[in-house]
């Protein structure tokens, strides 16, 4: 899948606006994915993270949105209730299989917050900069690949938690290189068309 998206070639706007946060579920429902129970303590400190973020953008002057890639694992529940418990009335959008729509966020978004592991290949392929939340090897593994060398928070590590850290990256412009990785992906079905070839 990550092949596929990089492989998707976003049209940029010139002047991008506002903050898109990916916001990840599963903990807020851990009674429906046993795998995730082993999280269920994290909630607590992700959604604060959230929430600060979120507040800090609103006092920056930036038009927040929450995106819901996965509603079917509690990210749309998450989004609400970040906005209820943080007292906030952040938009809110959910993939539906609406692709263009959420495509079009990613190629007019200033800045992502990505948790979801398609929300930070989604941000690079449009060129965004970022802040990763990293909740599984797979986002970590393509953050090394990609010789990205800014910070990101481990959603297993309070401590790694810091708005200071995700505003320097929105004051640096901080992106994940993925030139050669698009490269890499473009090719994904060179070797089939040989084996199919003969």
């Amino acid at each position: 899948m990550c092949d596929i998206v990089l492989n998707y070639n976003c049209s940029t706007t010139k002047e991008k606006n506002g903050v898109l946060i990916s916001v990840w579920g599963p903990l807020t429902c851990v009674d429906k994915f046993p795998q995730w129970k082993w999280a269920e303590n994290l909630w607590d400190a992700y959604e604060k993270f959230i929430i600060d973020i979120t507040k800090k953008f609103i006092e920056m002057g930036e038009h927040v949105t929450y995106l819901a890639l996965c509603k079917n694992e509690g990210d749309l529940e998450a989004c609400y209730k970040v906005n209820s418990d943080g007292g906030l009335s952040t938009d809110i959008v959910v993939y539906n299989g609406n692709i263009d729509e959420v495509i079009n966020l990613f190629e007019k978004a200033s800045f992502v917050v990505g948790t979801r592991f398609h929300s930070v290949v989604m941000a690079m392929n449009a060129k965004c900069a970022i802040y990763p939340i990293v909740y599984e090897s797979k986002t970590k593994q393509l953050l090394i690949d990609s010789g990205y060398n800014g910070t990101y928070s481990d959603i297993e590590d309070e401590g790694s938690y810091s708005v200071n850290a995700v505003i320097e990256n929105y004051l640096e412009r901080r992106r994940i290189p993925c030139e050669e990785l698009k490269q890499r992906a473009s090719m994904q079905f060179d070797k089939l068309k040989l084996f199919v070839k003969g």
